[in-house]
C-alpha cells in the first residue's frame, strides 16, 4: 500500500509535488518529527560524517552547511553539532513555504531557513558551502536530476562534501524514476566517492547512504 504522502507528490505517473498542501494537511509527514532522533539511516550518515569531517575541515574556523529539503528542520540540531568548530553556519532550504514557515517558528540561533527550488540555480549559493546534506530528497527531483546535481556542484566549495540518503521502501516510487545505481553513475562525473553503503532492514526496505567530495 502506498504511503499517504505519495499522493501529494506523484499522480498518475506524473510528478505534482504539492508539498505545501501535504504539510498543511498531514501533521507529521513520513513521521519526520517523531522519528528524527531514532531514524537509523540519518544517524548512520551523521556518525560517518563525524568521523571524516575533522580530517577534511581541520583548518577551517567556520563551516557553512546547506541542508537541501530540510522540511520543518527536524535534523537541524544534529547537523549544526556535526563539526567541532565555532560558529558553524547552517542554511536549510525547501521548496515548500509551509515547511519553511514551520522551521522558522522553531529555529535555533545558528540556523537560517529559505524557500528555494534546488532545480533552479541560486546565484547566492554558488561556491558557498563546505557541507551539503540531502536526506531522502533526490528522488523527488528525478526528472531534473542532472540539473539538480550540477547546481549542487556549483554550491559547494572546492573539497566540499556532499552527502545524501536514499530510501527504497516497499511502497517507494523512487526506483522507478531514479535508480540508485544510475544516480551513482551520474555522481561519478562530478565527485569523488568517499563512502557508499547499503543497509537492509528486511526484504522490503533498503537504505542507501552516499558521501562524496568535490575535487
Amino acid at each position: 500500500m502506498s504511503h499517504e504522502c505519495n499522493k501529494y507528490i506523484i499522480h498518475k505517473g506524473q510528478f505534482v509535488r504539492d508539498f505545501d498542501r501535504m504539510y498543511r494537511e498531514i501533521p507529521d509527514p513520513w513521521n519526520q518529527k517523531s522519528e528524527a532522533s531514532v531514524d537509523i539511516m540519518n544517524h548512520v550518515l551523521l556518525a560517518m560524517l563525524k568521523l571524516i569531517l575533522p580530517g577534511l575541515f581541520e583548518k577551517k574556523k567556520k563551516i557553512e552547511i546547506m541542508d537541501i529539503g530540510s522540511g520543518p528542520g527536524h535534523l537541524t540540531p544534529f547537523l549544526i553539532k556535526l563539526a567541532n568548530v565555532k560558529d558553524n553556519c547552517y542554511v536549510g532550504t525547501d521548496i515548500s513555504s509551509e515547511a519553511i514557515g514551520q522551521a522558522c517558528a522553531n529555529s535555533c540561533q545558528k540556523s537560517e531557513y529559505l524557500v528555494d527550488d534546488i532545480r533552479v540555480k541560486n546565484h547566492l549559493f554558488i561556491n558557498r558551502f563546505d557541507l551539503i546534506f540531502c536526506a531522502k530528497t533526490l528522488y523527488y527531483v528525478a526528472p531534473e536530476i542532472e540539473t539538480v546535481l550540477n547546481n549542487i556542484k556549483l554550491y559547494g566549495k572546492k573539497n566540499s562534501v556532499f552527502c545524501f540518503t536514499y530510501d527504497l521502501t516497499k511502497d517507494s516510487f523512487s526506483k522507478k524514476f531514479l535508480d540508485i545505481q544510475d544516480l551513482r553513475k551520474k555522481l561519478y562525473y562530478i565527485y569523488k566517492e568517499l563512502f557508499f553503503i547499503e543497509i537492509k532492514r528486511d526484504h522490503n526496505e533498503c537504505l542507501n547512504i552516499g558521501i562524496y567530495e568535490k575535487i
